[in-house]
């Protein structure tokens, strides 16, 4: 006898992969309560619903290859005018003005 799926376990399965695609294809932004050196820019605009290139438009920095660095790294690599804390800070500001705008 081997470790072979139950039919069960294969409908589970499929109907997790299933509701993964259907996510990916229309995710839900969540909101966030504030931007963390942890958070990528693709985190954050997964959960934002603000778009990934809107943020890299207003922090001035290439979206190629950057989207899921963490903010502290892409700001010491950047050499971001005040380091991480500057990137962060810029982030935020980014997200505060599209919340402004219709």
């Amino acid at each position: 006898m081997g470790n072979s799926p139950t039919d069960n376990e294969l409908v589970i399965i499929d109907k997790a992969k299933a509701a993964i695609s259907a996510y990916r294809a229309n995710p839900v932004a969540t909101g966030l309560r504030d931007v963390r050196p942890w958070m990528s820019i693709r985190y954050i605009a997964n959960s934002t619903g603000v778009s990934e290139q809107a943020i890299f438009d207003a922090i001035g920095i290439p979206i190629i290859g950057n989207e899921d660095k963490p903010l502290d790294l892409l700001g010491k690599q950047q050499h971001y005018p005040g380091g991480p804390r500057g990137l962060i800070d810029a982030v935020t500001g980014a997200l505060a003005q599209r919340k402004d705008t219709p």
